[in-house]
């Protein structure tokens, strides 16, 4: 019995432009979503859903430390211009997340 193929609808599809083109494009693209909920989770941001501050400090350190293991596997990738780049946002994550546990 073959399985049948649900087409993904059109309007959900994202633009083959924005698509990454490979494995280097998508982990950047997913260290800047993380960075984005982060900030979300540090209480720093409204969430984009419903435009509520809520603070998540353990959602926040998760990301965080993804996002640090993903740039340490990406970091030989890089340019230096894109690694103070990505340094930059760590740090500015990582002292935010002090600042808020207090």
């Amino acid at each position: 019995m073959e399985e049948e193929k649900k087409e993904i609808p059109s309007e959900t599809k994202m633009p083959e432009s924005m698509l990454p083109q490979d494995i280097y494009e998508l982990i950047r693209f997913f260290i800047l979503t993380l960075a984005g909920q982060a900030w979300t989770y540090l209480g720093l941001m409204p969430n984009p859903k419903d435009n509520a501050i809520a603070k998540d400090l353990i959602q926040a350190k998760l990301g965080i430390d993804c996002i640090n293991l993903l740039y340490k596997r990406l970091e030989e990738h890089l340019i230096d211009n894109e690694k103070n780049e990505f340094k930059e946002l760590i740090n500015n994550l990582e002292l935010n997340f002090i600042q808020q546990q207090s």
